[in-house]
């Protein structure tokens, strides 16, 4: 168990990292100089393995589907997110982004035409309660970019970057089962290539960098730690941690995350945690216990 906490706290401190640079840097920047610098550290973590599948004539003809898998998993969930971080707190994009089971419930129900238990139903309709709630603690800042249908453009940055992404990783999971790449070389590939159109994004755009010249150290510091502990370490962990848990495990325990950003966003930002945040994040803890009730019956009594 000290394992998963210690995973889902170095992924809760790279998000209020995050937020921190997020103050002097444009989101597709951001996102460009992270995804490169740890998609070519990885890239080349691969190729001094050796690896026969992680060369160019085997790549060649899976080239369109890794770019798009990279817009869908890295590019635009990345920048959506970072958007959503920089313009609402870090503990409501850390709740809105815990929606990912229903997310994932959902889409096998679309592709695969699986079965929702009435449990699971109940579940997603108090976690989406929650999430409802979460809404309305909308803040001068989120409104300066406007709204749709009373929902904030981060907020709606934030929930789409949830089902951008996993759409994303359901399409590296059935890359994964051909058993063409590791999870490692797909990452590295996601990685650069995403980092790489970000940078391109962020010069047709014109982003720029405006750091104090008393926080260039510090900036450049927490850069570095959120490449090293968010891109590297922490999903490395992650990976580690679902080869000796279930998923089902680490899917609710992701509920950490949220935990954990509410705690450190308080500690070293002191940003305001609301009540309707706290009630939200009680709403959506107990509708991810109703939704994966069965399954975590299964974990405990397996005999059952």
């Amino acid at each position: 168990m000290f394992d998963i906490i210690l995973t889902y706290l170095l992924l809760a401190s790279g998000i209020i990292a995050n937020k921190f640079l997020l103050k002097s840097i444009s989101p597709e920047l951001f996102v460009g100089i992270r995804m490169a610098v740890a998609g070519f550290a990885l890239v080349i973590w691969s190729l001094l393995r050796e690896s026969k599948k992680f060369r160019w004539h085997h790549m060649r003809a899976d080239i369109g589907s890794l770019v798009f898998i990279s817009l869908c998993t890295t590019l635009l969930p990345s920048i959506t997110k970072a958007f959503a971080l920089k313009y609402m707190t870090a503990s409501k994009t850390a709740l809105l982004g815990s929606i990912d089971p229903f997310v994932t419930a959902m889409y096998a129900y679309i592709l695969w035409q699986e079965k929702i238990s009435l449990k699971q139903l109940m579940g997603m309709l108090i976690g989406c309660s929650g999430v409802i709630l979460a809404i309305i603690s909308t803040s001068a800042t989120e409104l300066q970019w406007g709204e749709f249908l009373y929902i904030s453009y981060p907020e709606l940055a934030a929930l789409g970057s949830v089902i951008i992404s996993r759409y994303g990783w359901i399409l590296v999971q059935i890359m994964l089962k051909k058993e063409r790449y590791r999870p490692a070389e797909i990452n590295s590939v996601t990685m650069l290539t995403s980092g790489l159109l970000a940078l391109l994004i962020a010069f047709f755009s014109g982003a720029t960098v405006t750091v104090l010249p008393a926080e260039r150290f510090q900036f450049v510091a927490v850069f570095f730690y959120t490449i090293i502990i968010g891109n590297l370490c922490g999903y490395t962990l992650y990976s580690y941690c679902l080869r000796r848990h279930s998923a089902t495990w680490m899917s609710l325990s992701g509920f950490l995350v949220p935990v954990f950003v509410i705690i450190l966003s308080r500690l070293l930002v002191h940003e305001e945690i609301t009540a309707n945040i706290l009630f939200a994040a009680g709403l959506l803890f107990i509708g991810l216990l109703v939704f994966y009730f069965d399954s975590l019956k299964k974990v405990f009594n397996p005999s059952h």
